[in-house]
């Protein structure tokens, strides 16, 4: 078996039930705002008890993340969104990064209601990168 598989299986999508998403560099390269590849994947999960750990599976690092708030489907493209918000300095972002943090809003039809019900689960650094980085104004 892949490592990759396994990792999504245990701790993204179980079953066909989302239970967790990518975080940090990985999901900055999914949505190509970096060109960096990780050693170490990262991961908010519901399957996941301690607030932080680093397992091995097969030769892949992972660090492991106790989900803020259940995860699952319908949240889970929000709570990523947010994440990427926590992780990202808005003045660094340049004109081509921000389009594709737009295009995500767009894809996953990210409202403020969604970004409301969330916010208060996460930092307040979290919504001053949200203004900062101006994504705020491309949310529905």
């Amino acid at each position: 078996l892949s490592p990759r598989k396994v990792i999504e299986k245990k701790y993204i999508n179980d079953c066909n039930r989302i239970i967790g998403y990518y975080s940090g560099i990985i999901f900055q390269n999914q949505l190509k705002i970096t060109t960096q590849m990780p050693n170490i994947i990262e991961i908010y999960t519901n399957n996941e008890k301690s607030k932080v750990r680093e397992v091995t599976i097969g030769n892949q690092r992972v660090i492991l993340r106790r989900a803020r708030t259940e995860i699952n489907s319908e949240n889970a493209s929000v709570l990523s969104f947010l994440e990427l918000m926590n992780d990202i300095t808005p003045a660094s972002l340049d004109e081509e990064q921000r389009e594709r943090i737009v295009e995500y809003i767009y894809a996953n039809n990210i409202t403020r209601k969604d970004i409301l019900d969330y916010a208060n689960v996460f930092p307040d650094k979290v919504m001053r990168n949200l203004i900062e980085s101006e994504a705020i104004f491309f949310v529905a």
